[in-house]
C-alpha cells in the first residue's frame, strides 16, 4: 500500500529498504542515480488529469542573509527533482548551507538554498549568477 502525500510511513520493511539504500550508498556501493532511475512518480503527478505547467523561476538574494547566497527556485515537481537541484548546485562549485526550505505544493515545488562559493563567499558575479540560472533552468526542464 503506498502512503498519501503527508502520511507518516510505519511500513517497517519499507524503513529496513530504506536503511539498506542509504548504507550502500554512503558506502559507495550504491549509485544515487540508479536509486532515483528507479523510484515511481507518486499518483498526483501521474494522474489522468493534464496539470497546468507554470514556467521554472530561479531568483537570487544576496541582502536577506550577511553570509549566503539565497537561491529560491520555483519548478514543476517530478521524481528527482530535489537530487538534481542538490547535484547541480555541487557541479558549479557551490556549497549548500546548514539551512536550506523544501516544500512541495500538489505538482509545484519551492525550494530555497543558502549557499556559497568555495571561499565560503556570496555569490555576486553577475556572470556566475547568470551560469548558475541558465543550468539550473536547463536541468529542471
Amino acid at each position: 500500500m503506498n502512503s498519501a502525500i503527508g502520511d507518516v510511513v510505519d511500513n517497517e520493511a519499507k524503513w529496513k529498504r530504506v536503511e539498506a539504500d542509504l548504507i550502500a550508498a554512503i558506502e559507495g556501493r550504491l549509485r544515487v542515480e540508479d536509486l532515483v532511475a528507479k523510484c515511481h512518480p507518486p499518483a498526483y503527478l501521474t494522474g489522468s488529469r493534464e496539470k497546468p505547467k507554470r514556467p521554472n523561476k530561479v531568483e537570487f538574494d544576496n541582502e536577506v542573509s550577511d553570509r549566503y547566497t539565497v537561491i529560491d527556485i520555483f519548478a514543476n515537481d517530478k521524481v528527482g527533482l530535489l537530487y538534481e537541484i542538490t547535484r547541480t548546485l555541487k557541479e558549479l562549485g557551490l556549497y549548500i548551507a546548514v539551512s536550506s526550505k523544501i516544500s512541495t505544493k500538489v505538482d509545484q515545488a519551492a525550494d530555497v538554498f543558502y549557499v556559497s562559493d568555495i571561499f565560503a563567499q556570496k555569490i555576486t558575479a553577475p556572470e556566475k549568477i547568470d551560469l548558475i540560472r541558465k543550468t539550473l533552468l536547463e536541468r529542471l526542464e
